[in-house]
């Protein structure tokens, strides 16, 4: 269920290396859970924009999948789900409606949580409830796009690095992934994988689900 709506005109929420610009449509907006709005659909236009991380793979990768230095996609729509103060920014930059939820924002909203466990394994109401119980600080934060030049795709941003272990069996330390499902291979192409901004500034990530003592070095 959706309830309030905003009108969003050039908003931006920054999530690590990843800008996300809200040019202009409606953001809708869920009930209150834990007393925050934790989930949201965009419909309008917009840009994202992320360069790879400072290690010659993750650029390498980049340009083998996507024949470009970054990942760089308009969208139409986009599904979010987070823990942290994504509703906050939003509303701050945006303009409160009376408007009507649309049935398209109702599909979408109710699409997403299904088809991330069926593609990824990825089970998001329960890692966001995870993030709400322990009190995560930053929360988690998760965007699905669709509708520009490379269709449907995922931004994930998970500070204590579980669904990028859990989901994607990939575990030295990245918080970050940016991934497409296809179709033909019933797979994930994991366009980008990353630790934090501060990580590559101090030059060590911890690892998750490891020995405390297990700290690998991050390549600068």
């Amino acid at each position: 269920m959706l309830e309030r709506s905003a009108h969003l005109e050039n908003a931006v929420l920054q999530r690590d290396r990843v800008t996300i610009n809200f040019t202009n449509g409606i953001v809708y907006f869920s009930p209150l859970v834990a007393g925050k709005v934790r989930s949201a659909v965009f419909i309008g236009s917009g840009r994202l924009q992320a360069a790879p991380p400072p290690v010659p793979f993750e650029r390498d990768n980049v340009r083998r999948l996507l024949k470009e230095g970054d990942v760089t996609s308009d969208f139409k729509t986009a599904v979010l789900r987070f823990t942290d103060d994504t509703a906050s920014e939003l509303l701050k930059a945006g303009f409160l409606q009376a408007a009507a939820v649309s049935e398209q924002a109702g599909h979408l909203a109710a699409e997403l949580a299904p088809r991330l466990l069926k593609e990824t394994g990825m089970n998001i109401s329960a890692r966001q409830l995870e993030s709400i119980l322990n009190q995560e600080t930053p929360g988690v934060f998760l965007i699905q796009l669709d509708g520009g030049k490379r269709g449907r795709f995922t931004y994930l941003f998970d500070p204590q690095s579980r669904i990028p272990v859990t989901s994607f069996g990939i575990n030295a330390g990245e918080k970050g992934l940016i991934f497409a499902y296809d179709e033909s291979l019933y797979s994930n192409d994991v366009w980008m994988a990353f630790h934090a901004n501060a990580d590559y500034a101090k030059g060590v990530a911890h690892t998750p689900m490891l020995t405390t003592s297990s700290i690998p070095r991050v390549t600068p």
